[in-house]
């Protein structure tokens, strides 16, 4: 079963990654998501599409 998140938690994991305080190991880590599900660079608006 595939695991959906809402919208309040994607754009709690997207400013957390915007502001560059933690690795996206560490933030996957902490918000129990894969690294990959979270981008690093000019598109970070493209997480968890």
């Amino acid at each position: 079963m595939r695991k959906r998140y809402d919208k309040e938690f994607k754009a709690k994991v997207a400013v957390e990654a915007v502001r560059r305080e933690k690795t996206a190991q560490e933030l996957a880590t902490i918000c129990r998501v894969h690294p990959n599900m979270i981008a690093f660079g000019p598109v970070t608006s493209n997480i968890f599409q």
